[in-house]
């Protein structure tokens, strides 16, 4: 029996398997310690404090001092880097779970180099796709935002 063509067949399933591998775009995995995670606050807001937690949750509250979100869902940390001003930049998808409105949405995220302000804006999405996060922060926008760290 020839076992070439089997053989053949085998090292070609193996190579595009290495070269699928190698074009994958790597996902980034976060530490327990990013600096998005933890409690954010801004009295300017209709929903004044918002948790960032480490298991991919986040929750938000009417109030600084609530204790039941009124919003709540999920994220995912895609990319991040650090801009020439020592500020960290993240990509970030992120469900709406529960609240007024339930979607998806992908945001651009800023946190200053103090760690201390979070500057971020979305857009909703039905699909997440790497070519739909904002490209930029916009004031001007209606899904733009400030919090501030109050650990």
């Amino acid at each position: 029996m020839n076992r070439a063509p089997m053989i053949l067949s085998l090292i070609l399933a193996g190579a595009t398997l290495i070269v699928n591998t190698a074009c994958t775009p790597k996902t980034y995995s976060p530490s327990q310690n990013e600096e998005i995670f933890g409690t954010w606050t801004n009295p300017n807001n209709a929903q004044q404090k918002h948790v960032m937690s480490a298991d991919g949750t986040w929750k938000s509250f009417s109030y600084p001092g609530d204790t039941v979100p009124v919003g709540s869902g999920t994220f995912q940390l895609v990319k991040k880097w650090k801009d020439a001003a020592g500020n960290t930049w993240y990509h970030e998808n992120f469900r709406v779970l529960k609240g007024v409105y339930i979607f998806n949405g992908q945001e651009l995220d800023k946190i200053d180099k103090s760690g201390k302000v979070w500057e971020a804006i979305y857009i909703e999405v039905g699909q997440f796709d790497s070519k739909n996060y904002p490209k930029q922060l916009d004031p001007k926008s209606e899904s733009h935002g400030f919090w501030y760290r109050s650990e």
